[in-house]
C-alpha cells in the first residue's frame, strides 16, 4: 500500500524480530491457517520502481513489468527470509516461472519453496467444494513446516479475530461519501495495513481514522484489476476530488461478509468465504459485479466514474458501463494507463476531468 511503510519493509522487520513470516504473492489467501500455525503472513506486491536487471537476463522481452518485478524481487533474495512463498490468481505465470528456475538450476538454494493456491471465477456448489479443499490443503502444507496440525481452536480464534477487523472496516466502509469520512486514499491505506499487521494491530488502525474528505467531486473507481494500493486515490485527490467508493478489496468489497463462527470446521468456513468473497474483477457471471456499479450509479452524492484499464485481461465490458453511466447522468473518464508508470500523465488527464466536474456543477 502507499505511505510510509510497505509490507516488504514490514515484513523484514518481522523477520529481524524472530517472526516465522509467510509472503503472499495475491488475492484472497486465507491467513487464518497461517496464523493459527503460528506465522505471520504478509501480503507482498509488485515494485514496479525498482531496476530488473537479473530479470531482464531470465525473461523475453515481452515479459509485462509486474511479471519482471516480481522475478527480479525473488531471484534477487529478498524474500529468502520467508518460511513459504504462496503465490495465488492473478500471479499463476511468476509460479510457473520460478519453478522452471528452480528445475534448471538457475534459482539460488536459499530461495524459500513455494505453494499455489489456486481459486476459480466461477461461482457453484462444486467450486465450493473445490476452495475448502484447496484451504484445507494449503493448512496441511502449513503444518508440515513443523509437522504437526494446526489446533482447531486456533483456527477458530484466528476466524473471530479476522472478523473483527471486518466489522470494523464495515463501520469505516459505512462512513464513505459523508463530509466526517477519512478520504479515499486514507482508506484504502488503513485497510492495505491488513497485509502484515495482526488483525488487533488492524482494527486499531481502522479505528483511528479521523481526517475529513474536504471538498471537491466526490468519484467510484472501477479497476479492470485488484488495486493493491491507493496510488489512484492519490492523483484524484490531488487533482481536487475524493474516491468515495472502489470496486475493489481493498476498498469497498473488504468487509462484504463475514466467516461464519462456530460451524466446528474453520477449515470448511474459511474455504466457503474464499469462494465467496472472490475479487469483484473475477467474478462470473459478472452480473454480480455489475449490480454493485449500477447501485453506485443510483446514488446522490456520486459525481462522476473513474474507469482504470490498465491490465484488461478479464475482459470486462467498458463500453456498456461507461453508456450505463451516461444514461444516469455520471461523466466518466478512462485511465488507459499504469498509474505507478506513468503518473504524471494520469495526474494531467484526472486533473482535466475533475474541472470539467466542477464546470458542471458550477453551472
Amino acid at each position: 500500500m502507499a505511505g510510509k511503510s510497505t509490507a516488504m519493509e514490514e515484513a523484514r522487520k518481522l523477520a529481524a524480530a524472530g517472526k516465522r513470516v509467510v509472503a503472499i504473492i495475491g488475492w484472497r489467501v486465507p491467513t487464518e491457517p497461517v496464523r493459527a500455525a503460528g506465522l505471520r503472513p504478509v501480503h507482498i506486491a509488485p515494485d514496479l520502481s525498482q531496476p530488473t536487471p537479473d530479470a531482464d537476463e531470465l525473461l523475453s522481452a515481452e515479459a509485462k513489468p509486474p511479471l519482471r518485478a516480481l522475478i527480479q524481487t525473488l531471484v534477487s533474495g529478498d524474500l529468502d527470509f520467508a518460511e513459504l512463498i504462496v503465490f495465488a490468481p492473478p500471479f499463476a505465470p511468476v509460479s510457473v516461472q520460478l519453478e522452471d528456475l528452480r528445475r534448471m538450476g538457475l534459482l539460488r538454494e536459499s530461495v524459500p519453496p513455494t505453494y499455489y493456491f489456486e481459486t476459480m471465477m466461477l461461482r457453484g456448489e462444486r467450486q465450493r467444494q473445490f476452495a475448502i479443499e484447496r484451504t484445507r490443503a494449503f493448512a496441511r502444507r502449513l503444518a508440515a513446516l513443523d509437522g504437526q496440525p494446526i489446533p482447531g481452536k486456533a483456527l477458530e480464534a484466528e476466524v473471530v479475530a479476522s472478523n473483527a477487523v471486518r466489522r470494523s472496516a464495515l463501520a469505516l466502509l459505512e462512513t464513505r461519501g459523508t463530509t466526517s469520512a477519512p478520504k479515499g486514499s486514507a482508506v484504502m491505506d488503513a485497510l492495505g495495513a491488513g497485509d502484515w499487521l495482526a488483525p488487533a494491530d488492524h482494527v486499531a488502525t481502522i479505528e483511528g481514522l479521523g481526517a475529513p474528505t474536504g471538498n471537491g467531486p466526490r468519484l467510484v473507481l472501477v479497476s479492470s484489476s485488484v488495486l493493491g494500493n491507493s496510488r489512484v486515490h492519490g492523483l484524484v485527490e490531488e487533482a481536487g476530488a475524493n474516491i468515495v467508493a472502489e470496486d475493489d478489496i481493498y476498498g469497498s468489497h473488504f468487509a462484504t461478509e463475514e466467516i461464519a463462527e462456530g460451524t466446528g470446521d474453520p477449515l470448511e468456513a474459511i474455504g466457503s468465504f474464499i469462494h465467496d468473497n472472490q475479487p469483484m474483477q473475477r467474478t462470473s457471471p459478472p452480473e454480480l459485479r455489475r449490480a454493485w456499479y449500477h447501485e453506485q450509479l443510483r446514488r446522490a452524492d456520486v459525481d462522476g466514474v473513474v474507469f482504470y484499464a490498465e491490465d484488461p485481461i478479464w475482459g470486462w465490458d467498458v463500453p456498456a458501463m461507461r453508456a450505463a453511466a451516461a444514461a444516469a447522468g455520471k461523466p466518466t473518464t478512462t485511465l488507459l494507463l499504469d498509474v505507478q508508470l506513468k503518473p504524471e500523465k494520469a495526474l494531467a488527464q484526472l486533473s482535466e476531468f475533475v474541472r470539467s466536474l466542477a464546470g458542471e456543477t458550477n453551472a
